[in-house]
């Protein structure tokens, strides 16, 4: 149950600055008639986890783990990965670039309109390397760091 001094915001609001001072968020099941959910809250809206809480039925839970990435020219971005089960999802999460947020892609299409919204090209993106910054006991140590091909 949520609480009303609790911190809520969607996915595509969050800053660097929210995944440095929380570098874990979830978007729990909750009752939708909670009346201290934020009146425009719906399933994008995620709240931090602090690492120590993690356990029980926050395992059940998807997470979204604060991330450094490499671009393969260098650049260096901040972002989110999915992880759930302890581990790491590299197809699903996004990167912050110049406040806004862009998703990460697998198709050839998809990794066009991503090199467009980062203004590169492809070649200067992948691979692409990663970091995850959160260091909760759930997260397999071995997924926290890899290159997306």
């Amino acid at each position: 149950m949520p609480s009303a001094n609790k911190i809520w915001k969607p996915l595509d609001a969050l800053t660097a600055e929210d995944l440095q001072a929380y570098p874990l968020w979830t978007c729990p099941v909750v009752d939708e008639d909670d009346e201290s959910l934020p009146e425009d809250w719906d399933e994008s809206w995620l709240t931090p986890v602090e690492a120590g809480s993690l356990g029980g039925e926050l395992d059940e839970e998807p997470l979204w783990a604060a991330t450094r990435f490499r671009t393969a020219a260098g650049r260096e971005l901040v972002g989110v990965l999915s992880a759930d089960g302890g581990e790491i999802y590299e197809d699903e999460g996004a990167l912050l670039a110049d406040g806004e947020w862009v998703h990460l892609a697998r198709s050839r299409v998809g990794r066009d309109q991503m090199a467009a919204a980062l203004g590169a090209s492809v070649a200067e993106i992948f691979p692409l390397a990663y970091e995850v910054l959160a260091k909760a006991p759930l997260l397999s140590p071995a997924s926290r760091t890899g290159v997306i091909e």
